[in-house]
Order: C-alpha cells, then structure tokens, then sequence
C-alpha cells in the first residue's frame, strides 16, 4: 500500500500537478485495510475478528476493547464530518469563493 501512495507525496512536494483518479485502483484495499484495523481494535484479546464477544465489565479484555470502540466511532465520526464538509464539492454545489478555497488543503498547488 505504502509502495502505491507515497510515491504521490514526493511528486506533489516536487510541485508536479497530481491527478489522483489514477490511485483509484489501490482504494478498495485501503478501504479493506481500515476495516480491518477497526475490527482488530474492537475484537476481544487473541485478535479473533470473527468471535462475537460481549462487552461486559469485568473482562479482562473490557478495558482494552472499550478504547478500541471509542478510537474506532471517533475514526468513523472524524471521517463522517470530513465527508460533510466536502459535499458541496463532491456534489457540484455552487458555493462562494471563500468556502471553496477554504477547502482547497493542497495550498493552491494544482489550480
């Protein structure tokens, strides 16, 4: 994954204009790979995704898989919001010029 991305970031610091539906092949694993990190963190000790397990207090894995649960919502909540704010990009809403330079984080690079 890592041999697929980072190459981008070296060109787009070099001040190449980057196209980025090009990585669109390398998103469903990277999808894959995040799911799989979150379910690690919420699955009981041994690392068994597949197990369903109660979160009952007193568990020796209990303390461990309640900061995963939180790590893991506050993941999904900052991507959540992330995508919020983007969605009159993504959407093709006229917006004004401040909003949609706000959103523009590469610093004007490929404009």
């Amino acid at each position: 994954m890592a041999a697929g991305l980072l190459p981008w970031f070296w060109f787009a610091l070099d001040g190449r204009t980057m196209f980025s539906f090009y990585a669109a092949p390398a998103v469903p694993f990277l999808v894959l790979a995040v799911v799989y990190v979150l379910g690690a963190l919420i699955a009981p000790d041994g690392g068994d995704v597949g197990e369903v397990a109660r979160l009952v207090p007193g568990d020796p894995s209990y303390e461990r898989r309640l900061v995963g649960s939180i790590a893991a919502g506050a993941y999904v909540l900052l991507v959540a919001v992330c995508f919020a704010y983007f969605y009159p990009i993504f959407v093709g809403r006229v917006i004004p010029y401040s909003d949609w330079l706000s959103r523009m984080w590469l610093d004007g690079r490929w404009i």
